[in-house]
């Protein structure tokens, strides 16, 4: 029995054929449901140094604003002195309105308010505001990520300074 090459070439068909049409039909359903979307696959975060930690990171629009806030706390096994905490968002520079300078991200408020001394195992919810956000591109849905700077003077009077990172999905 002689076996022509069309007809090889369409059992080959027949046979594969069916799992790569199941396999693009996979794959464009996962495309559909935007599977492939890491903002829905990543957590809000909030990555600090060792000793220092940062948790329950949250931003919601507020009118023409994003209010967005962490809770810091000290574990460092002392009473940071004099510490500062500064935060920069990426996309977001810091800009001047008739020379004079203006920040459009600015700290809103801190529970407990901000002293000049942050207590051994002491925590603070600092909270911060992005003015006009869609002016940089930030809408809901959107993630915002950034950079926080910790400094402080140690028990040994030495200034220190460290950072970390953040990246937070708008709701």
């Amino acid at each position: 029995m002689k076996v022509s090459k069309a007809q090889a070439a369409m059992e080959f068909l027949m046979t594969y054929g069916w799992a790569i049409l199941v396999t693009l039909v996979a794959l464009g359903s996962l495309i559909y449901f935007n599977a492939f979307n890491p903002k829905g696959v990543l957590p809000d975060q909030c990555v600090m140094f060792a000793g220092f930690g940062c948790s329950h990171p949250y931003a919601a629009p507020v009118g023409a604003s994003v209010f967005f806030k962490f809770t810091f706390q000290n574990a460092l096994g002392y009473t940071m002195e004099n510490y500062q905490v500064t935060t920069t968002v990426a996309g977001v520079p810091p800009t001047s309105v008739f020379g004079i300078p203006y920040a459009p991200f600015s700290m809103e408020k801190c529970d407990p308010p901000v002293s000049p001394n942050l207590q051994q195992d002491a925590a603070v919810t600092c909270g911060y505001r992005i003015l006009n956000p869609s002016t940089y591109g930030i809408v809901s849905g959107s993630v915002i990520k950034g950079e926080i700077a910790v400094a402080w003077t140690d028990l040994a009077d030495q200034q220190r300074k460290r950072s970390g990172t953040f990246s937070i999905t708008i709701q």
